[in-house]
């Protein structure tokens, strides 16, 4: 449960201050586009072997957020209000998923978050 509350905290905090702007829409289609990759790797995993996949796609993810990520961080406020206008609500769906696949996860078997939590936790932060 503690490893939940842990991961949850991560992703309620990337996904809340993820959605900062731009005044290119690419930027903030590319990171929802990318963290609803990571919520259906999550959907994925049923045991060690779907767990092992999808920290593999986690991973390569997040190496292809990073830049959106430095872009994000480097933008005014003012940019980044108009981006969480814009995609608060695809956030919040993709936030759900997450937090669903991740309970789902815990129920079954709290060990496979082990091995999907290290990516999880490498995920890029916005500032």
């Amino acid at each position: 449960m503690k490893r939940l509350v842990a991961i949850f905290g991560v992703i309620v905090t990337i996904t809340l201050s993820g959605c900062g702007g731009s005044d290119s829409a690419d930027v903030g289609e590319t990171y929802v586009n990318g963290m609803s990759r990571i919520a259906g790797a999550l959907e994925t995993v049923k045991d060690e072997d779907s767990a092992k996949a999808a920290a593999r796609e986690i991973g390569q993810v997040t190496v292809k957020l990073q830049s959106v990520v430095d872009e994000i961080n480097s933008m005014s406020q003012a940019e980044q209000v108009m981006m969480v206008q814009k995609y608060a609500t695809k956030m919040a769906e993709v936030q759900a998923r997450m937090s669903t696949a991740l309970q789902k996860i815990v129920s079954q078997d709290p060990k496979l978050m082990d091995i999907i939590g290290s990516e999880l936790r490498s995920m890029p932060q916005l500032h």
